[in-house]
């Protein structure tokens, strides 16, 4: 056999690595390499590197990623993704591996596989100890590719990879869009709005890194019953036969991934397009038109963030973003383990408004694991939280979430909505809305008891939990579209205290919108409603507290008792009928047995 000595001195397993293996490492049977060597019991080059793989499982976990070996009649080996003599170094995967997905995937593109193998892979020289999402997928690879699809990970997307990344109408013509969609280098978000970078005048693009491929020439010469003495190349390139006579090239990557261009030169664009409206706006929120992304609103949108050098590790919020930095981990996965404890702050460093000590919009030194508010003082502008100190603006829920909430220390984030994967409902829930809150508040399962004067309402649409109990309080600029999360249910009386519905909005007036159903009307309705709701036991959810003590709604000409309603459930009488009907014919049925088996009697007597 002939190895190129450099290429091996240089690999992973080479002297540089630190922890050098030796021939004898990998290729079993030792007695087999002494002189005269005995002949390899392979039949094939297939059965050759399955051999090998053996080998390779004594020191690593066995993993098959990408792959469904059971659904496989011959699945790759180790040999075939990471070659033999020139084995990639983990920082050096993302460049070496797509040249050996195209070995089996010729139908693909160089940029497909660079997209698969290494998804949004980050910019510059991210932060220590970070090591990338695809990393973890080596041993976690059911839970990464779930997470690939959710909210999380799709967070930031490349329209040059992804043609659907762009939701955007570009043929709708709009003052506001001065751009065009050759301008878009990254998308943010893909559920509510979205919003555009570019590269600065004195950036460029780095779609995919710039890789110059080497070749290797790597020489087997098998004993019979192969082919004696018949040099042969080996490639993952090409379907050796049995007899392996075929000489082809085997392709490898340099270790360096190519020129990237500076996370620094990423730009906002003036203009977003709202996913609700299926309109274009001004771009309002965390940033401005031509600002700089990254110091704006970056460490929440990337993984491994290093504001030092505005370098990350990936786009996207990836597994070490919750779990913490992992190459640590990855290194020595028996003795380090990554955070793993279920904690609100978590969640609660991307999901909050406030300024880090360093003057950034994000707390960029916190790390799952410390205390949020130690690298963190949330907001209380009036400009993001309303006067009873809920959420005006997006991304604050975990900020809600402490307003108060009974529920904080018994519940958390997870409780209702998955991570993981992408879950039963729109955001990520768990469940169904409306089955997840009857898990616990069983009581208000009949919603017909639970809203009355809502009968009729409820025969037109679906009624959910949250439309009252986490109305849309949040949003950018002038639209709400974001629930509250602070379970206090805000109530018209609020709205009354603090000088209307646009200093304060309140749970019914977000669908009672007529000049007639004011909120004096409704904190009258509320009222004669608790006074003719039959009392049950209590429940988490209640008329939500106000600074000060309000006084006696002063009744207006259009407000006044609302009209009486039939509170018996629709459909009651109808039920009854129909189960009378049932129970005479079950009794006719039994009659008739009888008087049959009673004739059969007196004749056999």
């Amino acid at each position: 056999m002939t190895v190129d000595l450099p290429v091996l001195e240089s690999s992973a397993h080479g002297a540089a690595a630190g922890e050098p293996v030796y021939c004898t490492s990998c290729h079993a049977r030792r007695e087999r390499y002494f002189y005269p060597h005995a002949p390899n019991p392979a039949q094939n080059y297939a059965a050759f590197v399955a051999e090998l793989t053996q080998s390779c499982q004594g020191c690593h976990y066995p993993h098959l990623p990408f792959h469904d070996a059971e659904q496989m009649a011959q699945p790759p080996t180790c040999v075939d993704c990471h070659g033999s003599h020139d084995i990639a170094r983990v920082e050096e995967m993302g460049a070496a591996m797509p040249p050996k997905c195209l070995a089996c995937h010729t139908d693909q593109t160089p940029a497909w596989a660079a997209e698969f193998v290494t998804p949004r892979p980050g910019l510059g020289q991210g932060a220590e100890g970070y090591a990338g999402s695809t990393r973890c997928n080596g041993c976690h690879d059911d839970i990464y590719f779930t997470w690939h699809t959710t909210l999380h990970a799709q967070l930031i997307r490349n329209p040059a990879t992804d043609p659907n990344a762009l939701l955007g109408d570009f043929d709708q013509a709009d003052p506001n869009r001065t751009f065009a969609r050759d301008a878009v280098a990254f998308t943010i978000g893909n559920r509510w709005r979205q919003v555009y970078l570019t590269w600065a005048a004195d950036g460029s693009s780095a779609a995919t890194p710039v890789m110059t491929p080497i070749t290797t020439t790597v020489e087997i010469t098998g004993a019979e019953p192969l082919l004696s003495n018949t040099p042969i190349t080996a490639s993952s390139g090409v379907s050796l036969s049995a007899m392996m006579t075929q000489t082809v090239e085997m392709v490898a990557q340099p270790s360096a991934s190519g020129a990237r261009a500076s996370a620094e030169q990423l730009v906002l664009l003036p203009a977003e397009w709202s996913v609700t409206r299926q309109a274009w706006e001004p771009i309002h929120g965390d940033g401005a038109a031509g600002e700089k992304w990254l110091p704006a609103c970056g460490s929440c949108h990337v993984t491994g963030l290093n504001t030092a050098t505005w370098g990350f590790t990936e786009f996207g919020v990836g597994c070490e973003s919750c779990h913490g930095p992992a190459a640590a981990h990855a290194a020595d996965p028996q003795t380090v383990k990554p955070y793993k404890r279920v904690d609100d702050q978590v969640c609660g460093a991307c999901h909050s408004r406030g300024t880090s000590p360093e003057g950034l919009p994000y707390p960029a030194t916190y790390r799952p694991g410390d205390t949020l508010a130690d690298h963190f003082t949330f907001a209380q502008d009036a400009a993001f939280v309303w006067p009873d100190g809920s959420a005006r603006r997006n991304h604050q829920q975990y900020m809600d979430w402490r307003l108060g909430n009974e529920m904080a220390e018994e519940l958390r984030c997870t409780s209702c909505h998955r991570v993981h994967d992408p879950g039963a409902e729109p955001a990520q829930l768990q469940k169904p809305l409306n089955d997840l809150c009857v898990e616990c508040h069983d009581e208000q399962r009949a919603l017909v008891r639970h809203t009355p004067f809502h009968e009729r309402a409820m025969q037109q649409r679906t009624f959910l939990c949250s439309d009252c109990h986490m109305p849309e309080f949040a949003g950018d600029g002038e639209t709400l579209y974001l629930h509250t999360h602070s379970f206090l249910q805000p109530n018209p009386q609020g709205s009354i205290d603090h000088g209307g519905l646009a200093a304060m909005p309140n749970a019914c007036n977000r669908c009672h919108t007529t000049p007639a159903e004011d909120p004096a009307w409704a904190v009258q309705t509320v009222s004669f409603a608790l006074l003719q709701a039959t009392p049950s036991s209590s429940s988490f959810f209640g008329p939500g507290p106000t600074p000060t003590s309000p006084p006696p709604p002063t009744p207006v000409p259009s407000a006044g008792l609302p009209a009486e309603v039939d509170l018996t459930e629709p459909g009651l009488a109808l039920r009854w009928t129909l189960l009378g009907i049932v129970g005479l014919l079950v009794a006719g049925i039994g009659w008739f047995i009888y008087l049959i088996v009673r004739t059969r009697g007196t004749s056999h007597a």
